[in-house]
């Protein structure tokens, strides 16, 4: 006597093993493996970014734990570590215990990282686990690095520290190394008679201090100095200050 044993009965008992097997990942009684792989970057700007990355589970609910540390390239101080939760569904936003009928389904995933600091050098790993699991699996590391922009932050504490007839200094705050935002950066300072369209001196530095000699400065005269942050990229808004002159008998 032979027996029938049809494709769709093959496929119905599979079907019922995966489903098993999701129910039981479900309740926390086994644990469906997810390992993040083929992490890439995307849309990179100066202060955030798109990371794709894809994992294989059996149709339930994953948790993604994105960490990521970057290094102050003006400090000797360790990499600060921050993280970001992600929960995902799977790869159409839907859940259900049911698998798909290929077991080890690749899902694909992707999530935005912002408040990043331009210029700057990242690495971030992906740690996932099911809703259900106990413990992270990690993945491999990945770098990138922002993109560069102008400053967007002026020079504050602009002030007058010394004057006399022939010569006149300036100095005001450093911008800090993060918003330094790009390469070659410097400061672009000017002087000038308020409202005149002569400037007495133009120049750039990386000095937060400067000394400007051999002008004729009059008394009573309002005088305007105004500085700059500058990189690569462009300039920010110029800080400054207005003074005149006075000078005794």
């Amino acid at each position: 006597m032979f027996v029938r044993y049809s494709t769709k009965t093959m496929f119905s008992e599979a079907k019922c093993c995966r489903i098993l097997i999701a129910l039981l990942s479900y309740f926390g009684c086994v644990r469906a493996q997810c390992e993040p792989h083929e992490l890439q970057t995307s849309g990179i700007m100066p202060m955030g970014l798109t990371i794709t990355w894809k994992c294989s589970n059996v149709g339930l609910k994953s948790e993604f734990r994105i960490a990521y540390k970057y290094s102050d390239q003006c400090s000797s101080e360790d990499a600060t570590l921050m993280e970001q939760q992600y929960t995902a569904w799977g790869q159409h936003g839907q859940f259900s215990p049911i698998p798909d009928p290929e077991f080890n389904v690749l899902y694909s995933y992707s999530t935005g990282l912002s408040e990043l600091f331009p210029s700057s050098d990242y690495t971030f790993w992906i740690e996932s686990r099911v809703q259900s699991g106990n413990g992270y699996i990690q993945s491999d590391e990945l770098t990138f690095t922002t993109s560069d922009t102008a400053p967007t932050v002026s020079p504050i504490n602009v002030t007058v520290p010394t004057m006399t007839d022939t010569s006149v200094s300036f100095s005001w705050n450093p911008l800090p190394c993060t918003q330094e935002n790009g390469q070659n950066f410097r400061y672009a300072y000017s002087l000038r008679e308020v409202l005149s369209n002569t400037y007495l001196k133009s120049d750039l530095t990386t000095e937060t201090r400067v000394t400007i000699g051999n002008i004729n400065l009059e008394c009573n005269v309002n005088y305007e100095f105004q500085v700059a942050a500058v990189n690569d990229e462009g300039s920010s808004p110029a800080g400054g200050v207005d003074f005149s002159p006075e000078y005794g008998e």
